[in-house]
Protein backbone atom coordinates (compact mmCIF):
# COMPACT_ATOMS: atom_id res chain seq x y z
CA UNK A 1 0.00 0.00 0.00
CA UNK A 2 2.56 2.77 0.97
CA UNK A 3 4.42 2.15 -2.59
CA UNK A 4 1.09 2.06 -4.32
CA UNK A 5 0.84 -1.38 -6.07
CA UNK A 6 -1.95 -2.60 -3.73
CA UNK A 7 -5.15 -0.21 -3.48
CA UNK A 8 -7.92 -1.81 -1.59
CA UNK A 9 -10.09 1.25 -2.03
CA UNK A 10 -9.55 0.64 -5.77
CA UNK A 11 -11.06 -2.69 -5.44
CA UNK A 12 -7.49 -4.40 -5.32
CA UNK A 13 -8.56 -7.75 -3.49
CA UNK A 14 -5.97 -9.51 -1.14
CA UNK A 15 -5.89 -13.68 -0.95
CA UNK A 16 -3.99 -16.88 -0.11
CA UNK A 17 -3.09 -19.40 -2.38
CA UNK A 18 -1.52 -22.83 -2.26
CA UNK A 19 -1.26 -26.64 -2.70
CA UNK A 20 -2.59 -29.91 -1.17
CA UNK A 21 -4.49 -29.65 1.13
CA UNK A 22 -5.67 -26.01 0.98
CA UNK A 23 -5.90 -27.10 -2.69
CA UNK A 24 -6.77 -31.01 -2.75
CA UNK A 25 -5.87 -30.38 -6.90
CA UNK A 26 -2.60 -29.09 -5.96
CA UNK A 27 -3.36 -26.62 -8.53
CA UNK A 28 -2.61 -23.57 -6.19
CA UNK A 29 -5.92 -21.86 -7.95
CA UNK A 30 -8.08 -21.93 -5.03
CA UNK A 31 -7.88 -18.47 -3.30
CA UNK A 32 -9.27 -17.92 -0.01
CA UNK A 33 -10.16 -13.93 -0.12
CA UNK A 34 -8.69 -12.19 2.96
CA UNK A 35 -10.72 -9.24 4.70
CA UNK A 36 -9.55 -5.95 5.37
CA UNK A 37 -9.33 -5.40 9.04
CA UNK A 38 -11.04 -1.59 9.02
CA UNK A 39 -8.94 0.34 11.83
CA UNK A 40 -5.89 -1.67 11.51
CA UNK A 41 -2.47 0.40 11.97
CA UNK A 42 -0.85 2.06 8.71
CA UNK A 43 -3.93 3.48 7.17
CA UNK A 44 -6.03 -0.19 7.93
CA UNK A 45 -3.33 -2.72 5.79
CA UNK A 46 -3.82 -5.67 7.75
CA UNK A 47 -5.93 -8.26 5.77
CA UNK A 48 -7.11 -11.59 6.88
CA UNK A 49 -9.22 -14.72 6.44
CA UNK A 50 -10.06 -17.97 7.55
CA UNK A 51 -9.91 -20.95 4.62
CA UNK A 52 -11.73 -24.85 5.79
CA UNK A 53 -10.05 -28.07 5.46
CA UNK A 54 -11.42 -31.23 5.43
CA UNK A 55 -9.82 -33.08 8.74
CA UNK A 56 -9.32 -36.35 7.20
CA UNK A 57 -6.44 -34.37 5.20
CA UNK A 58 -4.81 -33.43 7.94
CA UNK A 59 -4.26 -36.40 9.91
CA UNK A 60 -0.56 -35.18 11.21
CA UNK A 61 2.50 -33.98 9.39
CA UNK A 62 1.74 -32.68 6.78
CA UNK A 63 2.94 -29.37 5.16
CA UNK A 64 1.27 -26.70 3.71
CA UNK A 65 2.71 -24.27 0.87
CA UNK A 66 1.44 -21.02 0.10
CA UNK A 67 2.01 -17.84 -1.01
CA UNK A 68 -0.26 -14.59 -0.62
CA UNK A 69 -1.40 -12.91 -3.85
CA UNK A 70 -3.66 -10.19 -5.16
CA UNK A 71 -5.86 -9.47 -7.38
CA UNK A 72 -6.10 -5.88 -9.38
CA UNK A 73 -7.91 -5.01 -12.31
CA UNK A 74 -8.30 -8.61 -13.15
CA UNK A 75 -5.11 -9.80 -13.14
CA UNK A 76 -3.30 -11.90 -10.37
CA UNK A 77 0.08 -10.75 -8.42
CA UNK A 78 1.76 -13.63 -6.75
CA UNK A 79 4.49 -12.97 -3.92
CA UNK A 80 7.95 -12.89 -5.25
CA UNK A 81 9.28 -14.73 -2.62
CA UNK A 82 9.87 -18.59 -2.14
CA UNK A 83 6.94 -20.73 -0.88
CA UNK A 84 5.50 -20.10 2.55
CA UNK A 85 4.91 -23.63 4.12
CA UNK A 86 3.50 -24.55 7.34
CA UNK A 87 2.89 -28.07 9.43
CA UNK A 88 -0.20 -29.51 10.51
CA UNK A 89 0.40 -31.28 13.73
CA UNK A 90 -2.98 -32.93 13.95
CA UNK A 91 -6.90 -32.13 12.70
CA UNK A 92 -7.24 -28.66 14.92
CA UNK A 93 -7.62 -25.28 14.11
CA UNK A 94 -4.71 -23.27 13.80
CA UNK A 95 -3.72 -19.70 13.49
CA UNK A 96 -0.51 -18.45 11.24
CA UNK A 97 0.90 -15.42 12.41
CA UNK A 98 1.16 -11.89 10.67
CA UNK A 99 3.33 -11.73 7.91
CA UNK A 100 4.16 -8.61 5.55
CA UNK A 101 3.60 -9.09 1.96
CA UNK A 102 6.56 -10.35 0.15
CA UNK A 103 8.36 -10.19 4.00
CA UNK A 104 9.02 -6.21 2.96
CA UNK A 105 8.00 -3.75 5.93
CA UNK A 106 7.19 -0.40 5.34
CA UNK A 107 9.94 1.54 4.87
CA UNK A 108 9.35 4.43 7.36
CA UNK A 109 9.24 6.88 4.31
CA UNK A 110 12.34 6.42 3.14
CA UNK A 111 11.25 5.16 -0.60
CA UNK A 112 13.41 5.79 -3.51
CA UNK A 113 11.57 5.85 -7.17
CA UNK A 114 13.93 4.50 -9.66
CA UNK A 115 14.17 2.66 -13.02
CA UNK A 116 15.63 -0.37 -13.45
CA UNK A 117 16.94 -2.03 -16.47
CA UNK A 118 17.28 -5.74 -17.54
CA UNK A 119 19.47 -6.71 -20.13
CA UNK A 120 19.53 -10.39 -21.66
CA UNK A 121 21.42 -11.91 -24.43
CA UNK A 122 19.74 -15.08 -26.05
CA UNK A 123 22.15 -16.11 -28.40
CA UNK A 124 22.82 -18.73 -27.08
CA UNK A 125 19.38 -20.10 -27.27
CA UNK A 126 19.29 -18.68 -31.01
CA UNK A 127 22.43 -20.93 -31.97
CA UNK A 128 20.56 -23.76 -30.65
CA UNK A 129 17.66 -23.50 -32.58
CA UNK A 130 15.40 -22.70 -29.73
CA UNK A 131 14.56 -19.28 -30.18
CA UNK A 132 13.63 -17.13 -33.30
CA UNK A 133 13.13 -13.15 -33.01
CA UNK A 134 11.87 -13.06 -36.77
CA UNK A 135 8.88 -15.83 -35.66
CA UNK A 136 7.79 -12.29 -33.10
CA UNK A 137 9.40 -15.14 -29.71
CA UNK A 138 10.14 -12.33 -27.18
CA UNK A 139 11.82 -12.36 -23.56
CA UNK A 140 9.90 -10.81 -20.58
CA UNK A 141 10.82 -10.37 -16.48
CA UNK A 142 8.48 -12.33 -14.08
CA UNK A 143 8.85 -11.94 -10.45
CA UNK A 144 10.37 -8.62 -9.87
CA UNK A 145 6.86 -6.68 -9.50
CA UNK A 146 4.89 -9.93 -8.69
CA UNK A 147 4.42 -13.26 -10.28
CA UNK A 148 2.11 -12.34 -12.74
CA UNK A 149 -0.58 -14.64 -13.86
CA UNK A 150 -0.70 -13.01 -17.34
CA UNK A 151 2.86 -12.27 -18.67
CA UNK A 152 1.19 -9.46 -20.72
CA UNK A 153 1.41 -7.85 -16.93
CA UNK A 154 5.27 -8.73 -16.89
CA UNK A 155 8.30 -6.51 -17.43
CA UNK A 156 8.47 -6.51 -21.27
CA UNK A 157 12.38 -6.43 -23.01
CA UNK A 158 12.67 -4.85 -26.57
CA UNK A 159 15.58 -5.94 -28.73
CA UNK A 160 18.11 -3.31 -29.86
CA UNK A 161 20.23 -4.58 -32.81
CA UNK A 162 23.02 -2.43 -31.76
CA UNK A 163 23.41 -4.14 -28.32
CA UNK A 164 22.14 -7.65 -29.83
CA UNK A 165 20.55 -8.17 -26.29
CA UNK A 166 17.13 -7.65 -25.17
CA UNK A 167 16.60 -4.16 -22.75
CA UNK A 168 13.65 -3.84 -20.51
CA UNK A 169 12.92 -0.80 -17.92
CA UNK A 170 10.28 -0.40 -15.14
CA UNK A 171 9.87 1.78 -12.48
CA UNK A 172 10.00 1.06 -8.81
CA UNK A 173 9.34 2.47 -5.45
CA UNK A 174 10.77 0.87 -2.74
CA UNK A 175 13.19 1.38 0.01
CA UNK A 176 17.19 0.20 -0.50
CA UNK A 177 17.89 -2.87 0.55
CA UNK A 178 14.55 -4.56 -0.34
CA UNK A 179 15.28 -7.37 -2.68
CA UNK A 180 13.40 -8.25 -5.90
CA UNK A 181 13.13 -11.89 -7.25
CA UNK A 182 12.66 -12.57 -10.59
CA UNK A 183 13.06 -14.65 -13.66
CA UNK A 184 13.30 -13.90 -17.24
CA UNK A 185 10.37 -15.93 -19.41
CA UNK A 186 10.35 -17.04 -23.18
CA UNK A 187 7.00 -16.19 -24.90
CA UNK A 188 7.30 -18.93 -28.00
CA UNK A 189 5.30 -18.58 -31.33
CA UNK A 190 2.49 -20.78 -31.67
CA UNK A 191 4.13 -22.72 -34.24
CA UNK A 192 6.47 -24.36 -31.69
CA UNK A 193 3.57 -26.33 -30.94
CA UNK A 194 2.67 -27.55 -34.38
CA UNK A 195 3.71 -30.73 -34.80
CA UNK A 196 4.08 -30.32 -38.76
CA UNK A 197 6.28 -27.30 -38.54
CA UNK A 198 10.13 -26.85 -38.63
CA UNK A 199 9.25 -25.07 -35.58
CA UNK A 200 8.10 -27.63 -33.55
CA UNK A 201 9.92 -28.00 -30.07
CA UNK A 202 7.82 -31.30 -27.75
CA UNK A 203 6.88 -31.06 -24.56
CA UNK A 204 5.48 -27.40 -24.70
CA UNK A 205 2.40 -26.03 -22.73
CA UNK A 206 1.83 -22.49 -24.93
CA UNK A 207 -1.57 -22.42 -22.96
CA UNK A 208 0.32 -22.03 -19.93
CA UNK A 209 1.03 -18.37 -18.50
CA UNK A 210 4.68 -18.99 -18.10
CA UNK A 211 5.91 -20.77 -21.15
CA UNK A 212 9.23 -21.48 -19.74
CA UNK A 213 10.56 -19.68 -17.07
CA UNK A 214 14.47 -19.63 -17.27
CA UNK A 215 16.51 -22.50 -15.47
CA UNK A 216 19.67 -20.72 -15.29
CA UNK A 217 23.07 -22.61 -15.22
CA UNK A 218 24.51 -19.43 -13.64
CA UNK A 219 21.34 -19.90 -10.49
CA UNK A 220 21.33 -23.33 -10.59
CA UNK A 221 17.97 -23.34 -12.02
CA UNK A 222 16.96 -20.77 -9.13
CA UNK A 223 15.04 -17.50 -9.17
CA UNK A 224 17.56 -14.66 -9.65
CA UNK A 225 17.92 -11.42 -7.19
CA UNK A 226 18.39 -7.72 -6.74
CA UNK A 227 18.70 -5.83 -4.21
CA UNK A 228 17.37 -2.15 -4.66
CA UNK A 229 19.74 0.62 -4.03
CA UNK A 230 19.30 4.08 -3.89
CA UNK A 231 20.55 5.36 -7.24
CA UNK A 232 17.44 6.55 -9.38
CA UNK A 233 18.78 4.66 -12.08
CA UNK A 234 19.77 0.84 -11.56
CA UNK A 235 21.45 -1.87 -14.16
CA UNK A 236 20.71 -5.31 -13.03
CA UNK A 237 24.02 -7.08 -12.67
CA UNK A 238 24.96 -9.71 -15.46
CA UNK A 239 26.47 -13.32 -15.66
CA UNK A 240 30.25 -14.10 -16.07
CA UNK A 241 31.38 -10.31 -14.97
CA UNK A 242 29.58 -8.56 -18.29
CA UNK A 243 27.09 -5.89 -17.40
CA UNK A 244 24.07 -8.74 -19.10
CA UNK A 245 22.64 -11.55 -18.51
CA UNK A 246 22.04 -14.14 -20.70
CA UNK A 247 19.04 -16.10 -20.84
CA UNK A 248 19.71 -19.84 -18.82
CA UNK A 249 23.43 -18.74 -18.27
CA UNK A 250 23.74 -20.13 -21.80
CA UNK A 251 26.17 -17.82 -24.17
CA UNK A 252 26.98 -19.15 -27.91
CA UNK A 253 30.15 -19.89 -26.80
CA UNK A 254 28.78 -22.62 -24.90
CA UNK A 255 26.52 -24.42 -27.15
CA UNK A 256 28.33 -27.15 -28.61
CA UNK A 257 28.53 -28.19 -32.38
CA UNK A 258 29.70 -31.70 -32.46
CA UNK A 259 28.63 -34.84 -30.47
CA UNK A 260 30.21 -35.40 -27.27
CA UNK A 261 29.23 -38.83 -25.29
CA UNK A 262 28.83 -37.54 -21.57
CA UNK A 263 29.09 -39.93 -18.24
CA UNK A 264 27.65 -38.67 -15.20
CA UNK A 265 28.55 -40.26 -11.62
CA UNK A 266 26.51 -40.19 -8.41
CA UNK A 267 27.59 -41.40 -5.30
CA UNK A 268 24.25 -42.89 -3.43
CA UNK A 269 25.64 -43.37 -0.12
CA UNK A 270 23.68 -40.28 1.87
CA UNK A 271 20.47 -42.06 0.06
CA UNK A 272 20.99 -45.49 1.90
CA UNK A 273 21.15 -44.42 5.29
CA UNK A 274 18.55 -42.19 7.55
CA UNK A 275 21.46 -39.78 8.42
CA UNK A 276 21.96 -38.65 4.89
CA UNK A 277 18.13 -39.19 4.41
CA UNK A 278 15.48 -38.66 6.86
CA UNK A 279 12.99 -38.17 5.44
CA UNK A 280 12.26 -40.58 2.19
CA UNK A 281 12.38 -43.96 1.96
CA UNK A 282 16.17 -45.42 1.84
CA UNK A 283 17.50 -46.50 -1.47
CA UNK A 284 18.11 -49.91 -1.24
CA UNK A 285 21.51 -50.83 -3.26
CA UNK A 286 21.23 -54.21 -5.96
CA UNK A 287 17.46 -53.87 -5.30
CA UNK A 288 16.39 -50.44 -6.49
CA UNK A 289 17.21 -48.72 -9.51
CA UNK A 290 18.14 -44.69 -10.22
CA UNK A 291 18.40 -42.29 -13.21
CA UNK A 292 19.74 -39.11 -14.08
CA UNK A 293 16.12 -37.19 -15.06
CA UNK A 294 16.93 -33.85 -17.47
CA UNK A 295 14.12 -31.82 -15.38
CA UNK A 296 13.79 -28.13 -17.28
CA UNK A 297 17.01 -28.64 -18.65
CA UNK A 298 17.58 -26.96 -22.46
CA UNK A 299 19.93 -30.11 -22.96
CA UNK A 300 16.88 -32.33 -22.82
CA UNK A 301 15.27 -30.26 -25.67
CA UNK A 302 18.57 -29.97 -27.44
CA UNK A 303 17.97 -33.56 -27.66
CA UNK A 304 14.39 -33.79 -28.95
CA UNK A 305 12.56 -34.50 -25.66
CA UNK A 306 10.11 -32.22 -23.50
CA UNK A 307 11.45 -30.13 -20.86
CA UNK A 308 9.60 -31.22 -18.20
CA UNK A 309 8.41 -34.51 -19.09
CA UNK A 310 11.73 -36.11 -17.69
CA UNK A 311 11.81 -38.33 -20.85
CA UNK A 312 15.57 -37.99 -21.34
CA UNK A 313 16.69 -40.35 -18.77
CA UNK A 314 19.98 -42.07 -18.44
CA UNK A 315 20.09 -45.32 -16.06
CA UNK A 316 22.96 -45.51 -13.58
CA UNK A 317 24.69 -48.46 -12.64
CA UNK A 318 27.07 -50.17 -10.30
CA UNK A 319 29.03 -52.94 -11.44
CA UNK A 320 31.63 -52.56 -8.89
CA UNK A 321 29.38 -51.98 -5.42
CA UNK A 322 31.15 -49.03 -4.48
CA UNK A 323 27.98 -46.93 -4.55
CA UNK A 324 29.21 -44.82 -7.25
CA UNK A 325 26.38 -45.03 -9.50
CA UNK A 326 27.53 -44.23 -13.33
CA UNK A 327 25.89 -43.74 -16.43
CA UNK A 328 26.97 -42.36 -20.64
CA UNK A 329 24.96 -40.88 -22.97
CA UNK A 330 26.04 -39.72 -26.13
CA UNK A 331 24.52 -36.13 -26.53
CA UNK A 332 23.83 -34.92 -30.52
CA UNK A 333 24.69 -31.54 -31.74
CA UNK A 334 24.03 -28.84 -31.21
CA UNK A 335 23.98 -29.11 -27.10
CA UNK A 336 24.91 -27.07 -24.07
CA UNK A 337 27.62 -27.10 -22.10
CA UNK A 338 25.47 -27.14 -18.96
CA UNK A 339 23.60 -29.81 -17.67
CA UNK A 340 20.39 -29.16 -15.28
CA UNK A 341 19.32 -32.54 -13.99
CA UNK A 342 17.89 -34.57 -10.68
CA UNK A 343 17.86 -37.83 -9.33
CA UNK A 344 15.21 -40.32 -9.10
CA UNK A 345 15.24 -43.24 -7.50
CA UNK A 346 12.82 -46.12 -6.92
CA UNK A 347 12.04 -48.31 -3.75
CA UNK A 348 10.55 -51.77 -3.48
CA UNK A 349 6.66 -50.06 -2.98
CA UNK A 350 6.44 -48.90 -6.51
CA UNK A 351 7.46 -45.08 -5.69
CA UNK A 352 9.69 -42.81 -7.44
CA UNK A 353 11.55 -40.73 -5.16
CA UNK A 354 13.36 -37.31 -6.61
CA UNK A 355 15.76 -35.10 -5.03
CA UNK A 356 16.10 -31.28 -5.39
CA UNK A 357 13.04 -28.48 -6.01
CA UNK A 358 12.35 -25.30 -4.74
CA UNK A 359 12.92 -22.20 -6.31
CA UNK A 360 16.46 -20.91 -5.10
CA UNK A 361 20.28 -21.86 -5.83
CA UNK A 362 20.41 -26.10 -5.78
CA UNK A 363 17.06 -27.16 -7.28
CA UNK A 364 18.79 -29.07 -9.49
CA UNK A 365 22.57 -30.18 -9.92
CA UNK A 366 24.45 -28.43 -12.72
CA UNK A 367 27.33 -29.78 -13.99
CA UNK A 368 29.50 -28.04 -16.98
CA UNK A 369 31.64 -30.17 -19.89
CA UNK A 370 35.05 -28.15 -20.03
CA UNK A 371 36.58 -27.15 -23.29
CA UNK A 372 39.84 -29.03 -23.83
CA UNK A 373 40.85 -24.94 -24.90
CA UNK A 374 39.99 -21.58 -25.65
CA UNK A 375 42.10 -20.00 -28.63
CA UNK A 376 42.55 -15.99 -29.02
CA UNK A 377 40.26 -15.84 -31.93
CA UNK A 378 37.36 -17.35 -29.61
CA UNK A 379 37.48 -20.31 -30.89
CA UNK A 380 36.74 -23.43 -28.09
CA UNK A 381 37.19 -26.80 -28.78
CA UNK A 382 35.65 -29.22 -27.12
CA UNK A 383 36.56 -32.72 -26.15
CA UNK A 384 34.29 -35.71 -28.24
CA UNK A 385 34.10 -37.31 -24.38
CA UNK A 386 33.60 -35.97 -21.33
CA UNK A 387 33.16 -37.86 -17.49
CA UNK A 388 31.98 -35.47 -15.11
CA UNK A 389 33.19 -35.18 -11.32
CA UNK A 390 31.01 -37.68 -9.03
CA UNK A 391 28.24 -35.13 -7.39
CA UNK A 392 26.92 -36.95 -4.02
CA UNK A 393 23.77 -37.43 -3.82
CA UNK A 394 21.16 -35.01 -1.28
CA UNK A 395 17.53 -34.52 -0.87
CA UNK A 396 17.97 -30.81 -1.46
CA UNK A 397 19.83 -28.35 -1.96
CA UNK A 398 22.09 -29.81 -5.01
CA UNK A 399 25.46 -29.06 -6.08
CA UNK A 400 26.04 -26.39 -8.47
CA UNK A 401 29.28 -26.09 -9.97
CA UNK A 402 30.95 -23.09 -11.17
CA UNK A 403 31.02 -22.71 -15.13
CA UNK A 404 34.25 -22.79 -16.65
CA UNK A 405 35.64 -19.05 -18.57
CA UNK A 406 34.85 -19.52 -22.28
CA UNK A 407 35.51 -15.59 -22.86
CA UNK A 408 39.70 -16.02 -22.03
CA UNK A 409 42.08 -17.95 -23.97
CA UNK A 410 43.72 -20.75 -22.17
CA UNK A 411 47.02 -20.08 -24.52
CA UNK A 412 47.92 -16.81 -25.96
CA UNK A 413 51.42 -16.98 -28.52
CA UNK A 414 53.51 -13.75 -27.49
CA UNK A 415 54.77 -12.35 -30.61
CA UNK A 416 58.38 -11.68 -30.96
CA UNK A 417 57.83 -8.25 -31.26
CA UNK A 418 55.13 -6.80 -28.48
CA UNK A 419 54.00 -3.68 -30.55
CA UNK A 420 52.95 -5.58 -33.85
CA UNK A 421 49.24 -5.12 -33.34
CA UNK A 422 47.77 -8.75 -34.37
CA UNK A 423 43.97 -8.07 -33.50
CA UNK A 424 40.92 -5.40 -33.90
CA UNK A 425 40.33 -4.14 -30.49
CA UNK A 426 38.20 -1.23 -28.45
CA UNK A 427 39.57 -0.80 -24.72
CA UNK A 428 37.46 0.84 -22.16
CA UNK A 429 37.09 4.00 -21.68
CA UNK A 430 38.69 6.26 -19.13
CA UNK A 431 37.56 7.94 -16.81
CA UNK A 432 34.35 6.34 -16.13
CA UNK A 433 32.40 7.56 -15.26
CA UNK A 434 33.26 10.57 -16.69
CA UNK A 435 32.27 14.89 -16.89
CA UNK A 436 32.58 15.77 -19.60
CA UNK A 437 35.78 14.15 -21.49
CA UNK A 438 36.30 10.26 -21.94
CA UNK A 439 39.16 8.49 -23.76
CA UNK A 440 39.53 5.40 -25.42
CA UNK A 441 42.29 3.14 -26.84
CA UNK A 442 41.44 0.82 -30.28
CA UNK A 443 43.41 -1.32 -32.12
CA UNK A 444 44.01 -1.84 -35.72
CA UNK A 445 46.10 -4.91 -37.20
CA UNK A 446 46.05 -3.91 -40.58
CA UNK A 447 44.83 -1.21 -43.25
CA UNK A 448 41.40 -0.98 -42.93
CA UNK A 449 38.29 1.05 -42.60
CA UNK A 450 37.12 1.65 -38.99
CA UNK A 451 34.22 3.14 -38.13
CA UNK A 452 33.65 4.20 -33.67
CA UNK A 453 30.08 5.69 -33.06
CA UNK A 454 28.11 6.39 -29.83
CA UNK A 455 24.59 5.34 -29.26
CA UNK A 456 22.31 6.31 -26.58
CA UNK A 457 20.50 3.29 -24.07
CA UNK A 458 17.60 2.97 -27.05
CA UNK A 459 20.37 1.98 -29.65
CA UNK A 460 19.89 5.44 -31.12
CA UNK A 461 23.22 6.86 -33.47
CA UNK A 462 24.57 10.16 -31.00
CA UNK A 463 27.22 10.77 -32.81
CA UNK A 464 30.36 9.47 -34.91
CA UNK A 465 33.97 9.74 -33.98
CA UNK A 466 35.85 7.76 -36.71
CA UNK A 467 35.15 6.13 -40.20
CA UNK A 468 38.00 6.44 -42.05
CA UNK A 469 40.17 4.02 -43.90
CA UNK A 470 42.82 3.42 -41.10
CA UNK A 471 46.67 2.15 -41.02
CA UNK A 472 48.05 -0.88 -38.43
CA UNK A 473 48.06 0.80 -35.21
CA UNK A 474 46.56 1.88 -31.82
CA UNK A 475 44.95 4.74 -31.84
CA UNK A 476 43.12 6.90 -28.76
CA UNK A 477 39.88 9.00 -29.43
CA UNK A 478 38.04 11.06 -27.23
CA UNK A 479 34.29 11.98 -26.25
CA UNK A 480 33.53 15.38 -25.12
CA UNK A 481 29.90 14.65 -24.31
CA UNK A 482 28.35 16.09 -27.22
CA UNK A 483 26.04 14.57 -30.30
CA UNK A 484 26.18 14.94 -33.76
CA UNK A 485 24.82 18.63 -34.13
CA UNK A 486 27.26 19.67 -31.09
CA UNK A 487 24.69 19.86 -28.61
CA UNK A 488 25.68 18.65 -24.76
CA UNK A 489 24.17 15.18 -23.71
CA UNK A 490 22.41 14.64 -20.62
CA UNK A 491 23.94 12.29 -17.92
CA UNK A 492 23.06 8.91 -18.65
CA UNK A 493 24.43 5.32 -20.02
CA UNK A 494 25.79 5.42 -23.87
CA UNK A 495 27.48 2.39 -25.93
CA UNK A 496 30.33 3.25 -28.09
CA UNK A 497 30.67 0.80 -31.22
CA UNK A 498 33.76 -0.19 -33.13
CA UNK A 499 33.27 -2.04 -36.64
CA UNK A 500 35.43 -2.61 -39.17
CA UNK A 501 34.53 -5.69 -42.04
CA UNK A 502 33.36 -9.30 -39.16
CA UNK A 503 34.79 -7.34 -36.32
CA UNK A 504 32.46 -5.60 -33.80
CA UNK A 505 33.05 -4.58 -29.95
CA UNK A 506 30.12 -2.34 -27.86
CA UNK A 507 31.70 -0.54 -24.64
CA UNK A 508 29.19 0.86 -22.07
CA UNK A 509 30.35 5.09 -20.93
CA UNK A 510 28.45 6.34 -18.32
CA UNK A 511 28.22 10.55 -18.20
CA UNK A 512 27.42 11.58 -14.69
CA UNK A 513 27.07 15.63 -14.87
Amino acid sequence: METGEFDATGGDVAQVQGGTPLDPDDGWNTPVVLTQEAGSVANASFFSGVCYIAKSAVAGGEWQNFKFTYMKSGTEYWESISNRYYQYYGANDTTIYWAYFNNQPPSGGNLVEATLIWQVKTDGLEKLGLFDRTLGESIVIDGAKAWASDMDDAIQMNYVPLLKMWVGQETFIKAPGAQLEYKPVIRWDDSRIDSTSTNYLPGLDLDSPVQYWEESATTGSGNRFYDYTDQTTQYIPGDFGFEYQYFNGLPAEGVIETPITVTFNIDMTPATNETGNPSNPLFVPGTDSCEISFYGCLTSLSQGFGLYDSTLTIPLKDPDGDLVYTGSYTLSAPTTYAAGYVINYSTSDGSVISNGGGFTAGRMYYQFIRPTAVGSDGTITWPSEFTFPTMTWANSDLTVEDPPDLFTPTAIETPDDPSVITVFNLAQNYPNPFNPVTSMQYDVPRSAVVNISVYNVMGQLVTTLVNDQQNQGRYTIQWNSKDRFGKMMPSGIYFIKMTSGDFSKVRKLTLMR
